[in-house]
């Protein structure tokens, strides 16, 4: 991820991080990429914005899930401390 800057601008690098968190964020394929981006977010000091959908025709599950499938690492790093934002249909 590139690094957010201070100043203003047209710059092309980060200044959030959207995480869209359904049944499938932490699984398959691309589960240990997205946390190597979600690491690299937190440690460039990016603010995550957390989208949860709730609509099941979308993969929604209810908010607990993903205390049993996250990375360890980004659990004790405080990842869910601030509030995601639930996405209804």
């Amino acid at each position: 991820l590139p690094r957010s800057s201070d100043g203003g601008g047209d710059s092309d690098e980060a200044t959030h991080m959207l995480l869209y968190l359904n049944r499938s964020t932490w699984s398959g394929d691309g589960a240990e990429a997205l946390a190597e981006q979600v690491r690299a977010a937190r440690s460039a000091r990016l603010p995550i914005v957390m989208a949860h959908e709730n609509d099941v025709e979308r993969a929604g599950c209810i908010f607990k899930h993903f205390f049993e499938v996250t990375p360890r690492d980004l659990l004790a790093d405080g990842l869910y401390d601030d509030l995601a934002v639930g996405c209804h249909a």
